[in-house]
């Protein structure tokens, strides 16, 4: 059907940091989008990893988000490389994203039909 594939990052809340905020960090993921708009995306590599580093001197940890982005892109790179010949569709794995703004997926989108459906079973 003609997929475009490509690795895609996004950012997501990966925690809390020591002060209390949310900690934001970027994750990779592997989208196909069909020549009409469709997209899928496959994967999910985080690029954080949550860790505690414990100081004996002081006899007290403390909780820090190591980057490991690098090793997330070439992950999820991988998994393009894998599945860049696969049909969404019909292939495990895969799940809907978006219909890309101002396609014809997007234009032709019916948001009621998933509503209908899903509440009255038809």
């Amino acid at each position: 059907m003609g997929y475009t594939y490509r690795v895609e990052s996004e950012l997501y809340v990966a925690g809390k940091c020591e002060e209390g905020r949310d900690y934001t960090a970027e994750a990779y993921y592997v989208v196909a989008e069909a020549p009409d708009g469709k997209s899928y995306s496959k994967g999910w590599f985080p690029g954080c990893e949550s860790k505690v580093h414990y100081d004996e001197d002081f006899g007290e940890g403390f909780h820090y988000f190591a980057d490991i982005r690098e090793e997330a892109k070439a992950e999820a790179e991988a998994l393009l490389a894998k599945s860049s010949e696969e049909d969404p569709t019909k292939a495990d794995g895969w799940i809907f994203l978006r219909n890309a703004y101002e396609s014809e997926a997007y234009a032709n989108y019916d948001s009621y039909s998933e509503y209908r459906d899903a509440r009255y079973g038809y």
